[in-house]
């Protein structure tokens, strides 16, 4: 008996030492970036440490706390440092925790050493030490930090957090900088992180032509080494800036650079995560990083590990939907903390309301006021200089309308394309699947048309698309292609409207032809967005490219379609979870 009371004791000591580990999992961080590496070292000056910034605070509104997110960056970053780093963050690990790994600066294909590549190339950060080039011919890679050295600290790390830590890579670097229809030649500005040029160590065979190479995944999902099985290690999810048939552009604004992966992640750290899955995590991340590339160039993140599971484990922090003024002048001048991250440029429209305003309809603001200038971080407004200062001070501020930006080139028909590429519901209970289908028309898993969490389909490609409707209501929808020239149309036949209907938990396929990826399709990603409804949908506004007469039985899309098709450039934002709204993307291809 008493044996057993011990043995009781032991594993309720065990459940709540469990228990308490999981409740005060902690987040911790490594930023690394280089940007200014040594003038001898043959690389070209890159706008990391612009990143650092971005990147530290994104992670701070998520919860991160600032003595654990620990920064190096340029002199600090040789391959020393980058492992003393990696290594201090692991021992401050701990069974649970949530830990973030974000590298900014150039990465360089070297020679495989050890015969581990198909290829005979391996992938490798560059550190602020190493070359660009073996000048000698007798160098070594012994200042490079290739994948095999990464998967060890990586291994080392997820064996500490355990399964119910996470560990997210992201790698806003390029390994190869080898790029076709990719490369924006007519920007002489443009920066690229990468090169194309091998790290070659004589002796070892090399890759002649990298660009016809596909490397295996970057780093390994598999990681066998722990004593107990690999069922004891965290899950891993890696996101890189790009494919490795692209470069890596610097995306430029103000006059600023910022590293694309970088910026885009920032955006999406600010907006509410709660709840989401990696894959729709991801989406984001790739619909904010496309209309940064502008017109010529063109880049995909890209995923590795397993997406199907809960951003930070579900250890996330709701972003709330106001904001809050971080100045009130006594001349009226006031600045708010947020700017164009949050979507804010000159001209937006932003109503404060008293602090704890939860019901905008209910309550009258304080005042409206539009945006005179933004920062990435701040936007300034001027008010009446009468309103209370304090009032103003504690109020919560909310955007009424956004302007959408006309820098970097952007035209109104690339505003019209990124606005629809994102307006996506939270959880759209009408939604649809591509399904590949071969020559003799037999259906294929997507999978099989699936690369590093992209859909890509070539020319000559068919596929089919099952609309399901898990609502209550028989819902009407219509389908929008969104193509990656920026041009929009209809993908449903706007002359048989009433043929688009589903009844509750009805499933179809539409339509009864296959969608064929012509020859004459444009290259990069392609979004199909369908709209579904109560009531009948009219997009003739899509069909004409202007807006439309409004109709007695409109709804809230239809007027925001009409506005977005106006000359008016400040447009009101629409609640996307007031109409289902689900979105599909995929990369066109050449043969």
């Amino acid at each position: 008996m008493k044996k057993t009371a011990i043995n009781l004791k032991l594993l309720l000591l065990f459940v709540l030492v469990t228990n308490y580990s999981s409740i005060n999992a902690e987040k911790i961080a490594l930023i690394v970036a280089i940007g200014k590496y040594p003038v001898q070292s043959g690389w070209r000056p890159l706008s990391s440490d612009n990143d650092v910034l971005l990147v530290k605070s994104s992670l701070l509104k998520q919860g991160f706390i600032s003595s654990n997110i620990t920064v190096i960056a340029n002199q600090q970053a040789t391959k020393e440092g980058i492992i003393t780093a990696f290594n201090n963050l692991i021992r401050k690990s701990q069974e649970g925790d949530i830990v973030v790994f974000h590298f900014s600066g150039h990465g360089q294909q070297v020679t495989d050493t050890n015969g581990d590549e198909l290829d005979g190339l391996d992938e490798a950060l560059v550190p602020y030490d190493a070359g660009k080039t073996n000048l000698n011919g007798s160098g070594n890679l012994k200042t490079h930090l290739i994948d095999d050295e990464l998967n060890v600290l990586l291994g080392n790390l997820r064996s500490k957090v355990g399964p119910k830590g996470d560990v997210l890579v992201f790698l806003d670097a390029c390994h190869t900088g080898t790029a076709t229809r990719s490369s924006d030649d007519s920007d002489p500005n443009a920066v690229y992180r990468g090169t194309n040029e091998i790290f070659v160590i004589p002796g070892f065979e090399k890759v002649k032509d990298i660009t016809n190479t596909l490397t295996e995944t970057l780093y390994s999902e598999d990681q066998p080494t722990t004593r107990s099985g690999t069922n004891q290690i965290s899950p891993i999810l890696i996101i890189s800036a790009c494919s490795a048939e692209q470069q890596n552009k610097e995306y430029q604004e103000n006059g600023k650079g910022y590293g694309s992966l970088s910026y885009s992640l920032s955006k999406v750290l600010t907006k509410n995560t709660t709840g989401i899955s990696y894959i729709a995590f991801f989406e984001s991340l790739r619909n904010e990083m496309l209309p940064l590339m502008g017109r010529r160039h063109y880049q995909t993140p890209q995923i590795e590990g397993n997406p199907n599971r809960t951003f930070f484990g579900g250890k996330t922090v709701n972003i709330p939907k106001y904001f809050t003024v971080n100045k009130a002048n006594a001349d009226g001048r006031i600045v708010l903390n947020a700017g164009t991250l949050n979507g804010i440029f000159a001209g937006a429209e932003i109503a404060f309301y008293p602090a704890d305003t939860y019901n905008r309809t209910k309550a009258n603001p304080i005042t409206i006021a539009k945006v005179d200038s933004a920062t990435v971080f701040e936007c300034a407004l001027t008010i009446d200089k009468n309103i209370n200062r304090k009032q103003i001070l504690n109020s919560w501020a909310f955007v009424t309308k956004y302007r959408y930006r006309t820098s970097e080139g952007e035209n109104p028909d690339e505003m019209r394309a990124r606005v629809l590429r994102n307006a996506k519901s939270a959880s759209a209970k009408v939604d649809f699947q591509l399904i590949p289908v071969d020559n003799s028309g037999k259906h294929q898993d997507i999978k099989s048309k699936t690369r590093n969490g992209n859909i890509e389909f070539k020319y000559g490609d068919r596929f089919v698309i099952r609309v399901t409707n898990n609502d209550t209501r028989a819902m009407f929808f219509q389908l929008v292609d969104v193509m990656p020239d920026n041009v929009i149309a209809l993908a449903t036949d706007a002359n048989k409207k009433y043929d688009y209907i589903l009844q509750a938990g009805e499933s179809k396929i539409f339509p009864k032809d296959v969608f064929r990826i012509g020859e004459d399709s444009a290259l990069g990603m392609e979004t199909l967005v369908l709209i579904a409804s109560e009531k009948q949908l009219d997009l003739t506004a899509i069909e004409n490219k202007k807006p439309q007469p409004k109709r007695a039985e409109t709804n809230e899309f239809e007027d925001w379609l009409n506005e977005i098709y106006s000359n008016e450039r400040a447009i009101s934002i629409f609640d996307s979870n007031k109409i289902n709204i689900a979105t599909k993307s995929f990369i066109v291809k050449e043969k």
